[in-house]
């Protein structure tokens, strides 16, 4: 006989149903075809496999994006690990960013414009000087004296002592028609006729045929006693020169000009050794 005190049905009967049927149901994490957890289909938000791997790619991006910004050395890191040093610019050569100058037409015409005047500036120097051509070129014998016209054409020097030494020194380089530029038109004549030739061009050529060493001659030095100065008329001798590598020229008479520049005005011989007669 059963005893009432004990339940007429199984302990796990109704209960047991209670108890299943409260119960939470847990979706199990999904597995790729790898057998990787991922998210359940629906659980995370993603409506399939590929909307998730997308996300993911994105989230990768955005962190590599994060690493590029944080780099302050300026150095470039492939996301492998391989260090690449940025290029930096190379300054360009200055000959090359001077002719980059050409490009503007502004500095090209100032280009063309310093040409035009250099060539001018030859032009006019080659034409002066063959119109005034000194006649270094004449003859030995004495011909004529170039195109210059000593006559109307003197070159004053500053002092007596500049016009001799430019004698010595257009005689050393056989500058015939310079030299006799230092003298007036009674001095050229005086100084032919000491030396015996027919005009002072003639006579300096023969006197540069003297000349034993062409650097010593011109640097002459003047003693205290080579020149006398008397108002406007002046005399210096040749034997108070220190002369080296040539000849003697003799005693060089001076006048001055109104403007204050000294002209030779005349000439005559001195001893070779400034002793005997």
């Amino acid at each position: 006989m059963a005893d009432p005190n004990e339940p007429t049905h199984s302990p796990r009967g109704h209960d047991a149903q209670d108890e299943v049927l409260d119960a939470e149901i847990v979706d199990e994490p999904r597995r790729d075809d790898a057998g990787r957890d991922g998210p359940a289909a629906g659980a995370s938000g993603f409506r399939d496999d590929e909307e998730y791997r997308q996300y993911q790619e994105f989230l990768e991006f955005q962190k590599f994006r994060e690493w590029q910004r944080n780099r302050s050395d300026g150095a470039r890191t492939s996301f492998t690990g391989e260090t690449k040093r940025s290029r930096e610019p190379q300054a360009r050569p200055r000959w090359k960013r001077a002719l980059g100058l050409l490009r503007y037409k502004t500095v090209r015409r100032l280009l063309y414009l310093l040409v035009a005047v250099l060539f001018a500036w030859w032009l006019l120097h080659y034409l002066l000087g063959d119109i005034m051509d000194n006649g270094d070129s004449t003859a030995p014998d004495g011909g004529t004296p170039g195109k210059q016209d000593f006559s109307t054409a003197p070159i004053p020097s500053a002092d007596p002592a500049t016009a001799v030494a430019g004698v010595y020194n257009y005689v050393a380089y056989n500058r015939a028609g310079d030299a006799c530029a230092l003298f007036n038109e009674a001095g050229r004549q005086a100084f032919a006729d000491s030396y015996g030739a027919a005009s002072c061009v003639a006579a300096v050529q023969r006197i540069n045929a003297d000349v034993a060493d062409p650097v010593q001659y011109p640097n002459i030095k003047i003693g205290r006693d080579a020149e006398t100065t008397e108002g406007g008329n002046s005399s210096v001798s040749s034997c108070g020169l220190d002369v080296q590598g040539g000849p003697r020229l003799g005693m060089f008479h001076l006048t001055q000009n109104a403007k204050g520049g000294w002209l030779i005005a005349g000439h005559e011989h001195e001893p070779a050794d400034c002793l005997t007669g």
